[in-house]
């Protein structure tokens, strides 16, 4: 949903879907989108996996964690 700090993170069809927070039929809809384009989901897959291996592993979020202490 489009709350939080997951807004942050995924990129409206680029790696995910983001929907509206209580709108059902916006969350239907994005369901029925990914069930009916598996290649479409798929690409969302790929992306996601990758900005997730380039921005959020442990070691990278560890590394900004330490610059953070550090310009204390």
């Amino acid at each position: 949903t489009d709350t939080g700090g997951q807004i942050e993170i995924i990129q409206h069809e680029e790696n995910g879907l983001v929907v509206s927070a209580d709108n059902v039929e916006e969350l239907s809809a994005a369901i029925c989108k990914l069930l009916n384009n598996p290649t479409f989901a798929e690409q969302l897959i790929t992306q996601a996996k990758k900005d997730f291996h380039e921005k959020y592993t442990l070691e990278i979020s560890m590394d900004k964690l330490e610059k953070i202490y550090r310009e204390l």
